[in-house]
């Protein structure tokens, strides 16, 4: 069982270091370069524990959750929006995050919730902050609207065959700049090899 705790685990990410300043040393706080992410709908191993107004994961309990706790996560359909909201703490530091973040990765995303990508598409577009979409599929409006965002956004998805089926083996790479995608035999926009052949493991 893990606690959710979001202050130290900001705080394990950041470098402490001595500096002199006239006869007086100070200790100076340097957030680590890092890349954070968020689950904004939540998951199926995260409750809330309401008698300890706390946040815990266990992936024990998925599918039997033990009395006294409640699932976090917004299930698809009309409702998903008011329970995204009231998952106030999560949102509030995701948001705290976009603001502060140097570059967007959006995972498996199809930007369907303005409320989560609005900040997201808004720095993209106003500030060029670099915008990297890897996903199964997208519709071509989509990919259209989001390579209207900025000249730093790049979508890798998935190439669709004739019959408009998806080929998971091959990847449609949009880079900024160019009117035709790039197709590349291989899984690039799936996160895991994405992150073995461009991250380096």
């Amino acid at each position: 069982m893990r606690t959710w705790n979001w202050e130290k685990t900001q705080d394990g990410l950041n470098q402490c270091r001595l500096v002199q300043q006239g006869t007086k040393s100070v200790i100076l706080i340097d957030p680590l370069p890092r890349v954070e992410l968020f689950k904004v709908h939540g998951s199926i191993n995260r409750f809330t524990q309401a008698s300890a107004s706390r946040q815990i994961e266990c992936d024990l309990w998925s599918s039997d959750v033990p009395q006294g706790l409640k699932r976090v996560i917004a299930v698809p359909g009309d409702q998903k929006y008011e329970q995204v909201v009231s998952m106030v703490d999560t949102s509030a530091k995701a948001r705290q995050a976009e603001n502060e973040a140097m570059a967007f990765a959006a995972i498996g995303y199809g930007f369907n919730d303005p409320h989560l990508d609005e900040l997201m598409r808004g720095r993209a577009h106003s500030q060029d902050c670099p915008l990297l979409v890897l996903t199964l599929d997208l519709p071509d409006e989509k990919v259209n609207e989001l390579r209207g965002l900025g000249k730093q956004v790049w979508i890798l998805r998935a190439q669709k065959r004739s019959n408009g089926k998806v080929d998971e083996s091959r990847t449609l790479v949009y880079p900024p700049g160019t009117d035709a995608p790039v197709i590349l035999n291989e899984r690039l926009w799936s996160c895991d090899c994405f992150a073995e052949r461009i991250l380096g493991g």
